[in-house]
Protein backbone atom coordinates (compact mmCIF):
# COMPACT_ATOMS: atom_id res chain seq x y z
CA UNK A 1 0.00 0.00 0.00
CA UNK A 2 3.00 2.51 1.17
CA UNK A 3 4.69 1.23 -2.46
CA UNK A 4 1.14 2.12 -4.02
CA UNK A 5 0.80 5.55 -2.86
CA UNK A 6 4.92 6.81 -3.52
CA UNK A 7 4.08 5.11 -7.04
CA UNK A 8 0.98 8.14 -7.19
CA UNK A 9 2.67 10.84 -5.88
CA UNK A 10 5.76 10.30 -8.02
CA UNK A 11 3.04 10.50 -11.13
CA UNK A 12 1.17 13.11 -10.14
CA UNK A 13 4.70 15.21 -9.61
CA UNK A 14 5.12 13.95 -13.57
CA UNK A 15 2.51 14.84 -14.43
CA UNK A 16 2.18 18.37 -13.07
CA UNK A 17 5.54 19.27 -14.05
CA UNK A 18 4.61 18.18 -17.89
CA UNK A 19 1.78 20.54 -17.39
CA UNK A 20 4.26 23.15 -16.38
CA UNK A 21 6.36 22.84 -19.17
CA UNK A 22 3.66 22.80 -21.50
CA UNK A 23 2.25 26.62 -19.88
CA UNK A 24 6.21 27.49 -20.26
CA UNK A 25 6.42 27.04 -23.53
CA UNK A 26 2.96 28.24 -24.46
CA UNK A 27 4.26 31.34 -22.46
CA UNK A 28 7.21 32.07 -24.69
CA UNK A 29 8.37 33.64 -22.28
CA UNK A 30 11.76 33.53 -19.69
CA UNK A 31 10.54 31.29 -17.22
CA UNK A 32 12.07 27.98 -15.86
CA UNK A 33 10.97 24.71 -13.87
CA UNK A 34 11.81 24.91 -10.21
CA UNK A 35 11.27 22.69 -7.41
CA UNK A 36 9.81 24.54 -4.31
CA UNK A 37 7.34 23.99 -1.53
CA UNK A 38 7.57 20.31 -2.30
CA UNK A 39 6.40 20.57 -6.10
CA UNK A 40 7.16 21.30 -9.46
CA UNK A 41 6.47 25.30 -9.83
CA UNK A 42 7.22 28.07 -12.97
CA UNK A 43 9.62 30.61 -12.07
CA UNK A 44 9.94 33.90 -14.10
CA UNK A 45 12.55 35.78 -15.06
CA UNK A 46 13.26 39.60 -14.27
CA UNK A 47 15.04 41.59 -15.71
CA UNK A 48 16.39 45.30 -14.55
CA UNK A 49 18.86 47.69 -15.35
CA UNK A 50 19.76 50.88 -13.40
CA UNK A 51 22.96 53.37 -14.08
CA UNK A 52 25.02 55.48 -11.36
CA UNK A 53 26.97 58.55 -11.40
CA UNK A 54 30.27 57.19 -11.61
CA UNK A 55 31.88 60.35 -8.92
CA UNK A 56 29.46 59.20 -6.44
CA UNK A 57 30.78 55.82 -6.21
CA UNK A 58 34.55 54.90 -4.44
CA UNK A 59 33.67 51.44 -3.07
CA UNK A 60 31.70 48.14 -4.56
CA UNK A 61 29.73 45.43 -2.65
CA UNK A 62 28.67 42.43 -4.25
CA UNK A 63 26.86 39.45 -2.76
CA UNK A 64 25.58 37.34 -6.22
CA UNK A 65 25.07 34.50 -4.42
CA UNK A 66 24.18 31.74 -6.82
CA UNK A 67 24.06 34.10 -9.46
CA UNK A 68 26.28 34.62 -12.21
CA UNK A 69 28.59 37.97 -12.01
CA UNK A 70 30.49 40.03 -14.95
CA UNK A 71 31.95 42.91 -13.41
CA UNK A 72 33.26 44.11 -16.75
CA UNK A 73 34.07 47.84 -18.50
CA UNK A 74 31.56 49.73 -20.17
CA UNK A 75 30.79 53.33 -21.26
CA UNK A 76 28.35 53.94 -18.14
CA UNK A 77 28.21 52.28 -14.24
CA UNK A 78 25.55 50.25 -14.28
CA UNK A 79 23.61 46.93 -12.74
CA UNK A 80 21.78 44.97 -15.22
CA UNK A 81 20.01 42.00 -13.59
CA UNK A 82 18.72 38.44 -14.93
CA UNK A 83 17.02 36.46 -12.12
CA UNK A 84 14.45 34.27 -10.87
CA UNK A 85 10.79 35.65 -9.55
CA UNK A 86 13.38 38.38 -7.95
CA UNK A 87 15.40 41.78 -8.30
CA UNK A 88 18.31 42.40 -6.44
CA UNK A 89 18.31 44.40 -3.71
CA UNK A 90 20.64 48.24 -4.45
CA UNK A 91 22.20 50.83 -1.58
CA UNK A 92 24.49 53.24 -2.57
CA UNK A 93 25.39 55.23 0.47
CA UNK A 94 28.93 56.92 2.06
CA UNK A 95 30.23 56.47 -1.86
CA UNK A 96 29.75 52.54 -1.50
CA UNK A 97 27.46 51.20 -3.73
CA UNK A 98 26.13 47.42 -2.26
CA UNK A 99 24.45 45.04 -4.73
CA UNK A 100 23.00 42.03 -3.28
CA UNK A 101 20.71 39.18 -4.45
CA UNK A 102 18.10 38.05 -2.69
CA UNK A 103 18.57 33.95 -1.50
CA UNK A 104 16.27 32.03 -3.99
CA UNK A 105 12.74 31.16 -3.19
CA UNK A 106 13.21 27.99 -4.68
CA UNK A 107 15.03 24.68 -3.28
CA UNK A 108 16.58 24.28 -6.31
CA UNK A 109 16.56 24.35 -10.43
CA UNK A 110 15.69 21.26 -12.26
CA UNK A 111 16.66 22.53 -15.29
CA UNK A 112 14.12 23.08 -17.73
CA UNK A 113 14.31 26.29 -18.96
CA UNK A 114 11.77 28.46 -21.85
CA UNK A 115 12.26 31.12 -23.80
CA UNK A 116 16.20 32.76 -24.17
CA UNK A 117 17.08 31.91 -20.83
CA UNK A 118 20.44 31.03 -19.20
CA UNK A 119 21.75 31.21 -15.83
CA UNK A 120 21.38 33.95 -13.60
CA UNK A 121 23.46 36.75 -13.63
CA UNK A 122 24.36 40.13 -12.68
CA UNK A 123 26.16 42.13 -14.86
CA UNK A 124 28.19 45.47 -13.24
CA UNK A 125 30.04 47.84 -16.43
CA UNK A 126 32.47 50.29 -15.42
CA UNK A 127 33.82 53.03 -16.96
CA UNK A 128 37.29 52.67 -18.23
CA UNK A 129 38.60 55.43 -16.35
CA UNK A 130 37.03 54.40 -12.87
CA UNK A 131 39.37 53.87 -9.71
CA UNK A 132 37.98 51.96 -7.27
CA UNK A 133 39.09 52.18 -3.41
CA UNK A 134 37.59 48.90 -2.57
CA UNK A 135 35.74 45.91 -3.81
CA UNK A 136 34.69 43.00 -1.84
CA UNK A 137 32.76 40.36 -3.96
CA UNK A 138 30.70 36.77 -2.14
CA UNK A 139 29.40 34.41 -3.81
CA UNK A 140 28.18 30.52 -2.76
CA UNK A 141 28.34 29.25 -6.62
CA UNK A 142 28.16 30.57 -9.96
CA UNK A 143 30.52 32.04 -12.65
CA UNK A 144 32.48 35.39 -11.34
CA UNK A 145 34.40 37.07 -14.03
CA UNK A 146 35.91 40.79 -13.55
CA UNK A 147 37.69 42.09 -16.08
CA UNK A 148 39.41 45.56 -16.98
CA UNK A 149 39.45 46.83 -13.49
CA UNK A 150 41.29 49.40 -11.21
CA UNK A 151 40.86 48.66 -7.24
CA UNK A 152 43.45 50.30 -4.46
CA UNK A 153 41.98 46.75 -2.40
CA UNK A 154 40.05 43.57 -3.84
CA UNK A 155 38.57 41.06 -1.73
CA UNK A 156 36.37 37.92 -2.91
CA UNK A 157 34.72 35.30 -1.04
CA UNK A 158 33.62 32.30 -3.28
CA UNK A 159 32.57 28.84 -2.43
CA UNK A 160 31.34 26.76 -5.22
CA UNK A 161 31.47 27.73 -9.13
CA UNK A 162 33.86 29.69 -11.04
CA UNK A 163 36.49 32.43 -10.92
CA UNK A 164 38.36 34.30 -13.56
CA UNK A 165 40.21 37.91 -13.11
CA UNK A 166 41.46 39.54 -16.29
CA UNK A 167 43.31 43.01 -16.40
CA UNK A 168 43.39 43.99 -13.34
CA UNK A 169 45.59 46.59 -12.02
CA UNK A 170 45.57 47.54 -7.81
CA UNK A 171 47.61 47.12 -4.40
CA UNK A 172 46.45 44.69 -2.92
CA UNK A 173 44.43 41.50 -3.44
CA UNK A 174 42.91 38.74 -0.70
CA UNK A 175 40.78 35.66 -1.84
CA UNK A 176 39.21 33.10 0.04
CA UNK A 177 38.02 30.19 -2.41
CA UNK A 178 36.39 26.35 -1.66
CA UNK A 179 35.41 23.91 -3.85
CA UNK A 180 35.88 25.93 -7.05
CA UNK A 181 38.28 26.37 -9.92
CA UNK A 182 39.99 29.60 -11.01
CA UNK A 183 42.08 31.84 -12.54
CA UNK A 184 44.05 35.04 -12.51
CA UNK A 185 45.14 36.27 -15.71
CA UNK A 186 47.45 39.70 -16.67
CA UNK A 187 47.02 41.07 -12.91
CA UNK A 188 49.22 43.37 -11.54
CA UNK A 189 50.07 44.32 -7.77
CA UNK A 190 52.07 47.35 -6.00
CA UNK A 191 51.28 45.19 -3.03
CA UNK A 192 50.68 41.94 -1.57
CA UNK A 193 48.31 38.90 -2.55
CA UNK A 194 47.12 36.40 -0.30
CA UNK A 195 45.69 33.45 -1.57
CA UNK A 196 43.72 30.69 0.48
CA UNK A 197 42.08 28.32 -2.01
CA UNK A 198 40.57 24.32 -0.92
CA UNK A 199 39.91 21.49 -3.68
CA UNK A 200 40.16 23.62 -6.70
CA UNK A 201 42.48 23.60 -9.37
CA UNK A 202 44.09 27.22 -9.98
CA UNK A 203 45.98 28.96 -12.71
CA UNK A 204 47.60 32.17 -12.47
CA UNK A 205 49.19 33.85 -15.81
CA UNK A 206 51.62 37.20 -15.63
CA UNK A 207 50.85 37.94 -12.09
CA UNK A 208 53.04 40.30 -10.80
CA UNK A 209 53.07 41.73 -7.04
CA UNK A 210 55.35 42.71 -4.69
CA UNK A 211 54.64 40.25 -2.02
CA UNK A 212 52.59 36.88 -1.91
CA UNK A 213 50.95 34.23 0.46
CA UNK A 214 49.69 31.51 -1.12
CA UNK A 215 47.89 28.16 0.61
CA UNK A 216 46.36 25.51 -1.20
CA UNK A 217 45.41 22.32 -0.50
CA UNK A 218 43.98 19.60 -3.05
CA UNK A 219 44.00 20.70 -7.04
CA UNK A 220 47.07 21.36 -9.19
CA UNK A 221 48.27 25.10 -9.37
CA UNK A 222 49.98 26.50 -12.30
CA UNK A 223 51.98 30.10 -12.07
CA UNK A 224 53.44 31.21 -15.40
CA UNK A 225 55.28 34.29 -15.73
CA UNK A 226 54.32 35.19 -12.00
CA UNK A 227 56.60 37.86 -10.70
CA UNK A 228 57.76 38.63 -7.35
CA UNK A 229 59.84 41.58 -5.55
CA UNK A 230 60.08 40.66 -1.48
CA UNK A 231 59.83 37.36 0.75
CA UNK A 232 56.75 35.45 -0.22
CA UNK A 233 55.33 32.00 0.67
CA UNK A 234 53.59 29.02 -1.11
CA UNK A 235 52.62 26.29 1.58
CA UNK A 236 50.70 23.25 -1.34
CA UNK A 237 49.40 20.02 -0.19
CA UNK A 238 47.75 17.31 -1.98
CA UNK A 239 48.30 18.32 -5.46
CA UNK A 240 50.62 19.42 -8.16
CA UNK A 241 52.35 22.95 -8.10
CA UNK A 242 53.82 24.03 -11.73
CA UNK A 243 55.95 27.23 -11.83
CA UNK A 244 56.77 28.10 -15.59
CA UNK A 245 59.29 31.36 -16.53
CA UNK A 246 58.50 33.25 -13.08
CA UNK A 247 60.78 35.51 -11.30
CA UNK A 248 61.65 35.99 -7.63
CA UNK A 249 64.70 37.08 -5.69
CA UNK A 250 65.70 33.53 -4.51
CA UNK A 251 63.99 30.31 -4.03
CA UNK A 252 63.75 28.05 -0.89
CA UNK A 253 62.12 25.13 -1.63
CA UNK A 254 61.29 22.45 1.23
CA UNK A 255 59.37 19.20 0.00
CA UNK A 256 59.68 15.22 0.05
CA UNK A 257 60.50 15.70 -3.34
CA UNK A 258 61.80 18.25 -5.49
CA UNK A 259 62.41 18.46 -9.48
CA UNK A 260 64.05 21.41 -10.62
CA UNK A 261 63.98 21.13 -14.53
CA UNK A 262 63.31 17.53 -13.53
CA UNK A 263 67.09 16.65 -12.07
CA UNK A 264 66.07 16.00 -7.91
CA UNK A 265 67.83 17.93 -5.58
CA UNK A 266 68.34 17.33 -1.51
CA UNK A 267 66.40 19.48 0.85
CA UNK A 268 65.91 22.54 1.40
CA UNK A 269 66.76 23.43 -2.13
CA UNK A 270 68.09 27.00 -1.68
CA UNK A 271 68.82 29.45 -4.20
CA UNK A 272 69.65 33.37 -4.58
CA UNK A 273 68.98 36.13 -1.96
CA UNK A 274 67.31 34.38 1.11
CA UNK A 275 66.36 37.36 2.59
CA UNK A 276 63.90 37.97 0.00
CA UNK A 277 63.50 34.40 -1.17
CA UNK A 278 60.39 32.79 -2.21
CA UNK A 279 59.66 30.00 0.52
CA UNK A 280 57.92 26.32 -1.25
CA UNK A 281 56.52 24.11 0.88
CA UNK A 282 55.11 21.03 -0.91
CA UNK A 283 53.40 18.68 1.50
CA UNK A 284 52.00 15.10 -0.23
CA UNK A 285 52.67 16.71 -3.88
CA UNK A 286 55.02 17.57 -6.45
CA UNK A 287 56.89 20.51 -7.61
CA UNK A 288 58.11 21.51 -11.16
CA UNK A 289 59.92 24.56 -11.87
CA UNK A 290 60.38 25.19 -16.13
CA UNK A 291 62.56 27.75 -17.27
CA UNK A 292 61.72 27.50 -21.26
Amino acid sequence: MKNKRTIVAALIMIVSGVILLGVGLAAGGKTSLVWKEGRPQISHLISTQQTFASDKVKNLIVNSKDADLEIIAGSSLKVESHLLDQKPELRLQDQTLNIEARKSAFDFNLGLNFGKMGQEKIIVTVPEDMDFQKIIIDGTSGQKTLRDLKVESLKINLRDGGLALEKVKGNQLTMNISDAAWQLRDVTLSGHLKVTSNDGASVLKRVTAQSMDFASNDGATIFENLRLKERSKIVKKDGQLKMINSQWPGLNAEAEELYVNHVKKEFPYQTGNQEKALTVEVTDGSFYLINE
